[in-house]
This record gives C-alpha cells, structure tokens and sequence, in this order.
C-alpha cells in the first residue's frame, strides 16, 4: 500500500466519512513532466484504474470515470493544462 492509500484510510477514519470512490494521486516524473495515477475503490482496498502523463493517453475505463466524476477530470485537466 502507497502513501496516497494509507492518507485516504487514515483521513477516512479520523474524520469518520465514507471512503471516496475514486483517488487521484499526482507525481512528477522528471522535470516537466506529471504523472497521474487514478485508483478506484474495490472491495475496501484501492486498485490502480490507469497511470498516464498526458490525458488523451488515458484509458477508456479512466476517461469514462473523468467524464461521470466531473471534479476528478477537472482536477486532472487543470494540473496538466497548468504545466502548458
């Protein structure tokens, strides 16, 4: 388990809310360059949905999350348009 799982079931049972759906964790792979990893909630653990560094790389089970959770596609448009 990474650092991003363990603050969100942490963060969860601090402030006794139910566990969000759906995580975004944002890295800088080198200089320039981001890296988004999109996690999906399954069965009380977090699994990876897909890594990509530009968001038309993403893949079709991300974009479909991106589109119905508007917030995590704006959140991710806004970090990768910002570096532009």
């Amino acid at each position: 388990m990474n650092y991003i799982k363990c603050n969100e079931l942490i963060t969860r049972k601090i402030m006794n809310t139910p566990a969000a759906k759906f995580i975004t964790e944002f890295r800088q792979s080198s200089s320039i360059r981001w890296e988004c990893n999109l996690y999906k909630l399954v069965n009380d653990d977090y699994e990876l949905v897909d890594s990509f560094s530009e968001p038309h790389k993403a893949s079709g089970q991300a974009k479909i999350i991106m589109y119905l959770r508007p917030e995590i596609g704006n959140r991710i448009s806004a970090l990768f348009n910002s570096g532009e």
